[in-house]
């Protein structure tokens, strides 16, 4: 039976800041999604969590706003319904995905009001807000590949 490591990075390759209105929008942090030893036999899918934190800050203006987290297809796919981790050495990738929900039945993707993740939130005025969106994680079973450590990079992007 070979047994493997696996890892997705999400990667920030965000701007500084999103402003609307007198309210901005920061990441706080981003973590990697680390799927853990997969096992090429196992009839399951391995699945992973992690959070994206932000943290907005409004000074007059709606306090209501609208955030949108759009997940990117990847570094090593063109596609975010089919995104793939590869290993240093280029073999057989595997394939994953990510999901909005916890049943990981909702798409997550980089298209506003298709598949990406839009909350409207409240945020005080004069208060920091902290804002979580949570990243669920698929490798399907099943899976042909030979032992590595396979990796991903995704651009998260945020938009009022």
């Amino acid at each position: 039976m070979n047994r493997f490591d696996r890892w997705l990075l999400l990667a920030l390759a965000l701007p500084c800041g999103i402003a609307q209105a007198q309210t901005v929008c920061r990441f706080d942090t981003s973590g990697s999604l680390g799927f853990g030893v997969y096992d090429v036999l196992a009839t399951t899918p391995r699945d992973s969590q992690t959070d994206i934190h932000v943290t907005c800050n409004r000074d007059s203006g709606p306090a209501n706003i609208s955030l949108t987290i759009g997940l990117g297809p990847g570094t090593n796919s063109t596609s975010t319904s089919s995104r793939k981790l590869v290993s240093a050495t280029g073999t057989t990738p595997l394939s994953y995905e990510l999901f909005q929900d916890n049943a990981r039945t909702i798409h997550w993707g980089n298209s506003a009001a298709i598949d990406a993740a839009t909350r409207t939130q409240f945020i005080p005025n004069k208060t920091p807000t902290a804002v979580l969106f949570t990243v669920y994680g698929r490798i399907p079973p099943r899976q042909d590949a030979v032992a590595g450590t396979y990796a991903d990079s995704v651009q998260v992007n945020l938009t009022p």
